[in-house]
């Protein structure tokens, strides 16, 4: 089964060959992995709501988290996570729609550049079988229905972030629980 979520379809490819990844052996244990990869373009400005601990993509608890990239030489921002939509939370345990947001600001890393190549990663760690029996759909937080196949692909509760600047540095610059 792939395990990409589903607003990440169109944006991602597998080819993150020539991204020497650090920490290679938790990078390989993770369930789904993606590079960003927009009408062919390979390179993006990140945007997010919270702020930077030590080269990492924080949360901030008074206001939405949401992380947005902008693929080089466009003007559409995309949106890659957010808290009030996206992962097990969003979906079953609780409803963030009320959640303030209120902009976002460019992220720089340590190295003061803003162009990166991306990787997304996922973990699924919920056991659906076990925790919901013989159901073949539930009711998510919002409302609605949707089946477990499609609930088991977009409930990641481990969402992370790899980038590589143009000196050829890679830093994870997310790794964030979502339970």
């Amino acid at each position: 089964m792939n395990l990409c979520p589903d607003h990440l379809k169109s944006i991602v490819n597998g080819d993150f060959s020539k991204i020497n990844i650090p920490d290679k052996e938790w990078f390989d244990e993770c369930h789904w992995k993606g590079k960003l990869c927009f009408n062919g373009i390979e390179k993006f400005k990140i945007y997010f709501s919270g702020e930077t601990i030590e080269n990492y993509l924080v949360n901030n608890d008074d206001e939405a988290f949401i992380i947005k990239v902008l693929p080089v030489g466009t003007n559409e921002k995309i949106t890659i996570f957010d808290e009030r939509y996206h992962g097990y939370n969003a979906l079953l345990i609780e409803n963030l729609l009320n959640k303030k947001y209120t902009g976002e600001t460019i992220f720089m890393d340590k190295d003061g550049k803003n162009i990166f190549e991306i990787i997304l990663v996922a973990n699924y760690n919920i056991d659906f079988e076990d925790e919901y029996q013989n159901k073949e759909t539930l009711e998510l937080i919002n409302g609605e229905t949707e089946t477990i196949e499609n609930i088991r692909r977009n409930a990641f509760d481990f969402f992370g972030i790899i980038i590589k600047n143009e000196l050829g540095n890679v830093y994870n610059v997310l790794e964030m629980e979502l339970v």
